[in-house]
């Protein structure tokens, strides 16, 4: 009667081959980023209704600012000599801006960006990253300017302590 040989190293790769292969098939794909859909309501351009409806227009936005300190920025201002520095230090006064008006919820300043035909359609998707990535709610865009309103804060939770206190 014959003697079975058995090859050892090679039956380890064969098993380790079909674990590894088994890993990578069994394993979840990556996550992807999904993309953010940002919904964007533009303003008409009727002028209000007499009958006292609300409508989302031009008119009622600037009525709503008027008391407001509005601070203005002009990406569209090209020097003689076009120094690309120049716009991305507004870029970065805009950065800073929004962030202030952000973090210390100040809505009694609007920030309005003016963009014209010497900006790109980048430039005006850089300033709506900005205003998603700070988590703005409240903007509007019309007449070739972006208005940004700060939010306002949100309230504190109410907890069963406060509405209860232990006696």
């Amino acid at each position: 009667m014959r003697k079975k040989v058995f090859y050892v190293p090679g039956l380890i790769s064969s098993i380790g081959l079909g674990v590894v292969l088994l890993f990578f098939y069994i394993r979840k794909p990556p996550h992807y980023h999904r993309p953010h859909i940002l919904r964007m309501v533009v303003p008409t351009d009727k002028p209000p209704d007499q009958r006292g409806f609300q409508i989302f227009s031009k008119y009622s936005f600037l009525r709503d600012i008027a008391k407001k300190t509005i601070h203005t920025v002009d990406l569209n201002e090209p020097y003689p000599p076009y120094d690309p520095s120049i716009f991305h230090l507004r870029q970065g006064f805009i950065t800073r801006e929004i962030e202030r008006m952000q973090f210390t919820h100040d809505t009694s300043s609007i920030l309005k960006i003016h963009f014209g035909e010497n900006n790109t359609y980048g430039d005006f998707m850089w300033v709506l990253n900005q205003a998603y990535y700070y988590g703005f709610r409240h903007f509007a865009y019309f007449d070739d300017n972006f208005y940004l309103v700060a939010n306002t804060p949100d309230k504190p939770a109410v907890s069963a302590s406060t509405i209860a206190p232990d006696l």
